[in-house]
């Protein structure tokens, strides 16, 4: 599956990216996730408040497995997550 995403903040090292989920499902980090043309080995949700004081529920905190392509990557670049879909149980 593709999830677009927003960069938002690209480490100094390469090593983290963090993105804004544009829209889109749940997903989960498999062998040969990337986000855009970078592989990623990871993510996390960083405790982020918007203005009004609100969690950020749309903003990841990517682990880039090569930093020299995730030094490439620019604030306010879309790109695309391939990822898998989570694995979510079933309300009833």
């Amino acid at each position: 599956m593709t999830l677009p995403f927003e960069i938002e903040v690209v480490g100094p090292d390469g090593a983290f990216v963090l993105a804004r989920q544009l829209e889109g499902n749940a997903f989960r980090i498999v062998s040969g996730a990337r986000l855009g043309d970078v592989e990623v080995s990871g993510f996390s949700q960083p405790l982020l408040k918007d203005d009004a004081g609100e969690p950020r529920l749309d903003v990841f905190l990517f682990r880039a497995k090569d930093r020299a392509a995730a030094r490439t990557l620019r604030p306010g670049q879309r790109v695309e997550l391939r990822a898998e879909p989570a694995l979510l149980p079933e309300l009833n």
